[in-house]
């Protein structure tokens, strides 16, 4: 499965803010362009699946043909477009890996938690962008999406007794599944807030998503989690949780490690927030030099 890597989205804080109607056959051509590019990865996933559903009682080869996919796929969507309107197929392909996953009888156990590993880090990938809402006001996709997220959060839950051996690499998947599992409740408040600006939440699947903070000791396990998988994962959860002790720590790593997140423009906020603190110095130099 080939990937869209690019569909240019400006941040709307970043665009010039004008006190007049929004131009609606403007956002609507923007939809099309995006929908119109995203359209044929859906039909392709859409007949995979199907195929999936059809075979993977058939042959073994036939399953093993299905995890070779999915390995490129998951590959691919590590650098995949983070549009708004992206969402929905990013995580339909999360949620296909998860049914591959559970049903691949042919896959090793080492083999089952590398997969498992990779499924993980392809879903993180998403929130490695800085948090948006949704693209114009379609209800329907954004319930769409809360229902697909709770399903994502259902396909984890029924994987977790996949776990590999070794306690290391058992404690990494175990990380990564509870950042994983708090970035997915973060993303369905935000998606009912966007829908439900007064609370009257009518929707079974988003009545019960609560928006909750995690603990500090929870926060900062998360941030070291965020930094091994990615330092622009880790320095975006300064603008999903407002906690001060987990600020400081991704200021903290990023004061460390300048270096690993030089492409990431957020991250000189972080650094200096709008003054130039007493201890930053080298870490200007490394910047200008890279």
């Amino acid at each position: 499965m080939i990937l869209l890597t690019f569909i240019r989205h400006p941040d709307p804080f970043f665009v010039k803010a004008e006190y007049a109607p929004s131009d609606k056959e403007v956002l609507h051509k923007r939809q099309q362009v995006a929908q119109n590019l995203l359209a044929p990865h859906s039909r392709l996933l859409q007949f995979i699946s199907s195929h999936f559903s059809a075979t993977r009682l058939c042959s073994p080869h036939i399953q093993k043909t299905f995890v070779r996919l999915l390995r490129a796929t998951l590959t691919g969507l590590m650098h995949s477009t983070g549009h708004p309107l992206a969402r929905e197929l990013r995580f339909q392909i999360i949620l296909f890996s998860l049914r591959v996953l559970r049903y691949a009888t042919v896959v090793s156990g080492l083999g089952q938690c590398r997969l498992k590993d990779q499924i993980l880090s392809a879903a993180l990938s998403w929130f490695a962008f800085a948090p948006r809402f949704s693209f114009g006001g379609n209800r329907l996709q954004l319930k769409a999406e809360t229902r697909l997220l709770s399903d994502v959060d259902l396909g984890l839950k029924s994987v977790k007794f996949m776990v590999p051996e070794e306690p290391a690499s058992l404690k990494r998947l175990r990380d990564k599944e509870e950042l994983l599992f708090t970035l997915l409740e973060n993303e369905q408040s935000r998606l009912k807030v966007w829908l439900y600006p007064l609370g009257d939440v009518k929707d079974q699947y988003v009545h019960n998503v609560q928006l909750s903070e995690p603990s500090e000791a929870v926060g900062l396990r998360l941030v070291k989690t965020a930094w091994a998988v990615s330092p622009s994962l880790a320095i975006h959860l300064t603008t999903r949780f407002h906690s001060p002790k987990l600020h400081r720590e991704v200021r903290n790593h990023v004061l460390n490690y300048p270096s690993k997140a030089i492409d990431e423009p957020e991250a000189l906020s972080v650094l200096v927030n709008g003054i130039l603190p007493s201890d930053v110095t080298w870490q200007l130099k490394v910047s200008f030099m890279l």
